[in-house]
């Protein structure tokens, strides 16, 4: 059973907790220095998108953007375009510790992680019309319900994006930069971090 009072999806271990903590204060170096690294975290999933095609708009949207891009997918090859790094498999906790928003399929493990490390969503989710079916060709297509991605929003943490099964470059870059440029997204998904992070949150862990 779900912890309801947990804003996470999954509630974190006590051991997730402490993972977190000290992928935070690794990067924090970095972010002394630099301020936050302008990093974008993309994580693509074939039952949301084609992870190819997906792939060649995300290149479309962000090549030679002031961010470093990293897109992780087990159906991508490694490759490095310009400021575009692709990956099969990545430490997670790191690259989030390091990222100003995180593109994701609303998949419950990468939320909940990302909610964790207190970074701001971008979620793609599926597309149905008004009479819901997935993936119409309706001018009036809106995002399929989906409880992690609503989750993120009703904490004001992040915002969805109705896809289908690629991604259109304008409308995700638009996000992106929407997001970014608005302090509250960051704010509430740092919040929720910290109460994460917080001893209250290892004895309510242990408690249940």
């Amino acid at each position: 059973m779900k912890d309801s009072t947990s804003p996470l999806p999954v509630p974190p271990t006590p051991s997730e907790i402490e993972d977190a903590k000290r992928e935070l204060e690794a990067a924090a170096d970095a972010r002394d220095k630099t301020e936050r690294a302008a990093t974008i975290a993309i994580f693509l999933d074939g039952e949301c998108v084609h992870e190819r095609r997906s792939h060649a708009a995300i290149k479309k949207a962000f090549h030679l953007s002031h961010w470093a891009v990293v897109v992780v997918s087990p159906k991508l090859d490694s490759e490095r375009y310009d400021n575009i790094v692709s990956v099969r498999t990545i430490d997670e906790g790191q690259v989030l510790a390091r990222s100003v928003a995180c593109v994701n399929c609303a998949d419950e493990a990468i939320v909940s992680k990302a909610l964790l490390m207190g970074v701001p969503q971008i979620m793609l989710v599926r597309e149905e019309s008004a009479d819901g079916d997935e993936n119409a060709d309706d001018e009036a297509a809106v995002a399929a319900p989906n409880e992690h991605a609503d989750k993120v929003v009703e904490l004001g943490a992040g915002v969805t994006l109705p896809v289908g099964k690629e991604i259109e470059p304008d409308s995700l870059r638009a996000l992106v930069e929407s997001v970014l440029n608005d302090e509250s997204y960051a704010k509430a998904a740092q919040k929720v971090s910290k109460q994460l992070l917080s001893p209250k949150a290892k004895k309510r862990k242990k408690k249940s």
